[in-house]
């Protein structure tokens, strides 16, 4: 019982009898090679393991141990950080919380000597010190028995019963480490910030989550339902936001563009309002320029304090075309200036003087020139046209800005629209009858009229 286990051709069999084989005693080997391993080489298979989650993000939301704050750009779409398992949260007292500080540089800087503007992007999961201890003797298990296999320490001669013993040591090994890992990456926080008027933020609001094989999507649907990220946001949600931080806040502003919304969003972890990206807030503004939770205007000029083509959407309307540029206006402030405008064209139109229609002009004077008709002629249609030589001159873009720019403004003056596009042929000897043919054949495909009848090709669909 002595020897047991600590010679390397000595076996117990399995009935508990012991002798010498010539074959190396695997478990011992491995035992061995397992004591050898350090701390740097257990951390570096669990944060290879880690990196998988960021490798297989296209969205490049997730970021697996990034070995300093340098690694994680100051984006202005949320992003959750995987701390390394070096960087845990301290599982008592006694311990020191390396999570909480490395959560705080990140926020702090995004390279040496520069400070992050977007801290309000940033979302961390951090494993507990227990369960890097865990993670680091599956690991150390894990890899004494995969260098018996692989690499060049591996041993040679393995075959049978021998090699079946390896292949289902390591797979236990490998199941071992990767249910660590899960168990251990349970340790989610979204920093706050008490002061809006500091760059100083709380990194002490870990909370912990349940146990799931994906321990990135874990936490981000964690962060999702407590509302600490947002993939969804209604026009009632942000227009009570915008009410309590942007019109009525420390600093109350009656308008900003949807740039300058988009960066305090980003910046201020304050405003309690964290988006998964940009086109969140987007889709959002749409509606809510629609429904009249918004105003919005052109411009706005601070010499005179007044808007250029102020409006405001009262029940459904087309979806407004917004840029970065786009101003919007404190819906209540924009409904005040707005009645205030059409009241004054009102007084301005009841004290116009009329012109009298029986005695003409006055004595000594000439006539009065007629009053403009109320009721002018209006166009009953409008054609957009544009033609061009080449046919590389016709391209996605091109077509694709007609309708969304000339269509859109048609659709809004309550046109019926139809987007047309006609491609004309000329040929002085006459087109050949293979091309034709093949036209024929192109046109019934793409469900487009053609008409051949004077050697004039033209295609028309209807948008």
């Amino acid at each position: 019982q002595i020897m047991d286990g600590e010679l390397y051709h000595f076996y117990r069999g399995n009935d508990n009898r012991y002798y010498f084989d010539s074959d190396e005693n695997l478990n011992k080997v491995a035992n061995d090679r397992a004591a050898e391993l350090g701390s740097e080489e257990l951390d570096a298979e669990i944060v290879r393991r880690l990196s998988e989650y960021t490798r297989r993000d296209p969205n490049r939301a997730v970021i697996a141990c990034p070995p300093s704050p340098a690694e994680v750009r100051d984006d202005d779409f949320a992003r959750l950080i995987i701390l390394p398992p070096a960087q845990s949260k301290n599982s008592r007292a006694a311990e020191r919380d390396h999570a909480s500080e490395a959560a705080k540089a990140m926020l702090a800087v995004c390279a040496p000597d520069v400070r992050r503007t977007r801290p309000n992007t940033l979302l961390f999961l951090a494993a507990s010190s227990d369960g890097v201890r865990e993670m680091r003797a599956a690991a150390r298990r894990f890899l004494a028995w995969d260098s018996i296999i692989n690499g060049s320490r591996r041993v040679a001669g393995l075959t049978g019963d021998r090699l079946a013993q390896c292949r289902g040591q390591l797979k236990e090994a490998d199941d071992l480490l990767n249910n660590a890992l899960s168990n251990a990456y349970r340790w989610a926080m979204a920093p706050a910030q008490p002061d809006p008027q500091k760059a100083e933020y709380d990194t002490s609001g870990w909370r912990q989550i349940g146990a799931q094989p994906d321990i990135a999507d874990n936490a981000l649907q964690r962060f999702l339902a407590d509302e600490l990220l947002v993939d969804a946001l209604s026009p009632a949600a942000l227009a009570r936001r915008l009410q309590e931080s942007i019109w009525n806040g420390a600093n109350p502003r009656y308008h900003l563009t949807v740039d300058e919304l988009w960066d305090l969003l980003t910046r201020n972890i304050h405003l309690g309002l964290r988006l998964r990206h940009r086109e969140v807030l987007e889709q959002c503004l749409a509606q809510a320029l629609q429904s009249g939770a918004l105003a919005r205007a052109d411009g706005y000029d601070a010499g005179t304090g007044k808007y250029r083509n102020l409006s405001r959407s009262i029940g459904e309307s087309p979806r407004p075309y917004l840029t970065g540029a786009t101003l919007l206006v404190e819906p209540d402030l924009a409904q005040l200036l707005l009645d205030e405008s059409r009241a004054a064209a009102a007084a301005a139109d009841r004290a116009a003087p009329a012109a009298d229609p029986i005695r003409g002009a006055r004595a000594g004077g000439s006539a009065p020139p007629p009053p403009p008709d109320p009721h002018p002629p209006r166009p009953r249609r409008i054609i957009a046209r544009k033609t061009v030589a080449r046919q590389e001159a016709v391209s996605y873009d091109f077509n694709t800005t007609i309708r969304d720019e000339i269509a859109r403004v048609m659709a809004n003056a309550g046109c019926a629209v139809t987007v047309e596009v006609i491609v004309t042929g000329n040929h002085d000897a006459g087109i050949s009858e293979n091309a034709v043919r093949s036209l024929r054949l192109n046109s019934d495909m793409l469900g487009i009229t053609l008409d051949d009848n004077d050697s004039t090709a033209g295609a028309a669909a209807a948008g």
